[in-house]
């Protein structure tokens, strides 16, 4: 299965080697990508956060499980996040795909859409920051479902 962190934000940022080395890390069956669309500036707040989310819901395909991450989420453990991502794989989902809004977020008709609304936690935290946090959490997710050791329970 395909995870793949869909967000609009900066191309490139300091966390982008991090975030390398861990899709280098997941291992079969599942695969990391990591998809960045600029963000479109626009000054109206809602006129933004709507345009955005209509570009990010243009790259979501037919049959792909969404997540939006939202500071209004349900707040996963990991082992509670892992099991989510087995269901999934197990339900023979082809692609999960992570959503990161733009800086005024994720507009109702996107978050709608979705087929779970998650956290990362109460905390806010840079967009930049949040797409390593997600990969890194895929990342030991993939492992303990593997078999690996990277989580201890």
């Amino acid at each position: 299965m395909t995870l793949t962190i869909l967000a609009i934000g900066k191309k490139k940022s300091e966390y982008d080697p991090m975030i390398q080395e861990y899709k280098k890390r997941i291992v079969a069956p599942f695969s990391l990508e990591l998809e960045i669309l600029e963000p479109l500036g626009i000054d109206n707040t809602e006129q933004c956060r709507i345009k955005e989310s209509e570009k990010l819901l243009s790259k979501i395909k037919k049959g792909d499980f969404v997540v939006a991450l939202d500071e209004r989420g349900r707040e996963y453990s990991t082992a509670e996040f892992s099991k989510l991502i087995e269901s999934k794989l197990n339900e023979s989902f082809k692609r999960m795909v992570f959503v990161i809004g733009g800086a005024y977020g994720l507009d109702e008709n996107f978050k709608s859409q979705a087929n779970q609304i998650i956290k990362l936690g109460a905390m806010t935290m840079p967009h930049e920051l949040a797409r390593l946090v997600i990969a890194e959490q895929l990342y030991r997710v993939t492992n303990l479902i593997s078999g690996g050791k990277y989580h201890h329970v």
